[in-house]
């Protein structure tokens, strides 16, 4: 089993990173290989991390045009990957654009599941897309909720009891 990550920050200075990183490490220390493709301004961590991605925390113009930029960098580096887990929702295009057949999921954490809202045509629709393919984990009810309003067709789980 190999799982390709797409994420931005891996530390303990937000929710997402948190959660990220946290992931990461539990995954690896089950003997899973792992690829990670990262925002540049992610800080050092004891594995192997590709920083290519533009930033996130804090955002830059341009994040989504800069993302597909990369995409053959980021297609390259995943190809060996059985799974692709998008855990922040800014990157869930990049995912959804390079996944093909494999499974994909994405971590919905609260304000940004709304993307597809707060973005005009394309990205609006580009997000949904993405939204839709992937298996959605939500980190609370209300996200969940939020998810299946904008959404309704997603598959979704939620990390919460």
């Amino acid at each position: 089993m190999h799982i390709g990550f797409i994420t931005s920050d891996l530390s303990n200075n937000n929710g997402w990173a948190t959660y990220s990183l946290n992931l990461i490490r539990a995954i690896r220390a089950q003997g899973i290989e792992t690829t990670v493709v990262s925002s540049h301004n992610c800080p050092e961590v004891e594995f192997e991390v590709h920083r290519i991605l533009p930033s996130v925390t804090p955002p830059e113009h341009h994040t989504f045009a800069k993302s597909i930029l990369q995409l053959y960098n980021v297609t390259h580096l995943m190809a060996d990957c059985d799974i692709i887990h998008a855990t922040i929702e800014p990157f869930a295009i990049l995912a959804d654009f390079i996944v093909g057949d494999r499974p994909l999921f994405v971590t919905a954490h609260g304000s940004y599941i709304n993307l597809p809202r707060m973005r005009k045509f394309p990205l609006n629709r580009l997000y949904k897309r993405a939204f839709r393919q992937a298996e959605l984990i939500c980190v609370s009810h209300y996200t969940a909720q939020i998810a299946h309003e904008l959404i309704p067709s997603a598959n979704m789980s939620s990390t919460t009891a």
